[in-house]
């Protein structure tokens, strides 16, 4: 039964960048329970860690809506997160990494969740951008991606790529250099590439770069899926902050 759309927001801090939410009607029932949002890393070099919920913090702010953060620090890297998830769905992160190996990695960061699925026709749309500091104070720091910077799917199909051939180069002590917002399927409040008729609830966004040794990166932005023929809503950057959706 849908439930009523009217809603207002707040606003939260955030990393870098950020990602906003704005209302849908429910396509389906609420969770009581937080989905697994699971989060892999790992380095050309041939290492690989997992986090998932039990990690971090996961609050759920209202009935459909759960927020997720959290650091941990591996031998590799430090990693810290904080994620929303509208159950919908659409998927919303703010993702740090900071490579403390003392050459250049190249990283892949998955994030994956499980949500109900749906047979009534599908649109997708999706954004990211973020940053790239010196934080070794070496007075350089780069990033770059070779194909695409990020990938999504859906039921384990890729579905949306953007920044490909990203370069980025910090040549100032402490400097930060920014790049994107990439975006497409987002215009006008809606979400407007057809996706597939069905779907199974299962989305992924997968991050791929390479980061210099001692610095880091971070992004955010998001996936969402709308579930037709409920009202398209959105999930592109918004700047600075993290809006959360609230009932009114």
């Amino acid at each position: 039964m849908p439930l009523n759309p009217s809603r207002h927001r707040a606003m939260l801090p955030a990393m870098t960048l950020a990602v906003a939410v704005i209302g849908t009607t429910h396509a389906h029932a609420d969770l009581d329970e937080a989905p697994v949002v699971g989060m892999t890393v790992s380095g050309g070099s041939g290492w690989s860690y997992w986090a998932g919920n039990d990690d971090g913090w996961v609050t759920n702010p209202e009935p459909g809506i759960f927020e997720y953060g959290g650091n941990v620090s591996w031998a590799e890297c430090d990693f810290s997160w904080e994620n929303e998830l509208e159950v919908d769905p659409g998927l919303g992160f703010g993702l740090s990494i900071t490579n403390t190996q003392s050459f250049t990695e190249t990283f892949s960061v998955v994030l994956d969740v499980q949500v109900p699925g749906w047979s009534n026709g599908t649109l997708q749309g999706a954004s990211i951008g973020g940053s790239v500091s010196d934080t070794n104070f070496d007075g350089t720091a780069s990033l770059t991606s070779s194909q695409f910077l990020m990938n999504t799917f859906l039921d384990a199909t890729s579905q949306i790529e953007l920044g490909g051939g990203l370069d980025v180069l910090v040549s100032q002590f402490a400097g930060t250099a920014t790049f994107g917002p990439f975006s497409t399927g987002l215009s006008g409040g809606s979400a407007t590439i057809i996706g597939p008729q069905s779907t199974q609830g299962n989305l992924a966004i997968q991050i791929d770069f390479t980061l210099s040794a001692g610095d880091t990166a971070s992004f955010s932005g998001g996936y969402l899926v709308d579930y037709v023929p409920a009202p398209a809503g959105i999930l592109a950057l918004n700047g600075l902050v993290l809006v959360r959706r609230r009932r009114a």
